[in-house]
């Protein structure tokens, strides 16, 4: 802030006129008002409105819900993507026997097709249904 003695000294030098002090003291009155009123503003703790408590809920529980959302898809999508992926190298495997047996007799490629492909196709471990999940964990 602008000190009085300095605006003074600056005014007796010529270099401020009288409407500039007048302007400056005006100023420097209205700029510590303001540093006050922050001040006060600082000391109080801070106040939580209703609205701003409904939307922390909102979001928090948006947020949970898609989380929970997303575990549910990707436990429903990995054992599918296994799955395909078990039946995409079944068939790579028929389609390897069918080109290495081109021109040749019938009963090589009943050999080979039995020699390059897994003998069954499976989901693997059978999934626990939700359900079952939910049920386990309210017992708890």
């Amino acid at each position: 802030m602008l000190s009085s003695d300095l605006i003074e000294s600056e005014a007796k030098a010529g270099k401020i006129t009288e409407a500039g002090i007048k302007d400056l003291k005006e100023s420097t009155v209205h700029l510590e008002a303001v540093a006050s009123l922050i001040k006060q503003m600082d000391e109080r703790p801070p106040v939580m409105y209703p609205q701003q408590t409904y939307f922390l809920v909102s979001t928090v529980t948006t947020r949970v819900g898609i989380i929970v959302l997303l575990l549910f898809l990707v436990q429903i999508l990995v054992p599918l993507y296994r799955y395909n992926m078990r039946l995409a190298a079944f068939y790579d495997a028929r389609a390897d026997a069918i080109t290495l047996v081109e021109n040749r007799p019938s009963e090589q490629l009943e050999t080979l097709v039995s020699l390059l492909s897994a003998e069954a196709i499976d989901f693997g471990k059978s999934p626990v249904p939700p359900r079952e999940k939910a049920l386990k964990l309210v017992r708890i």
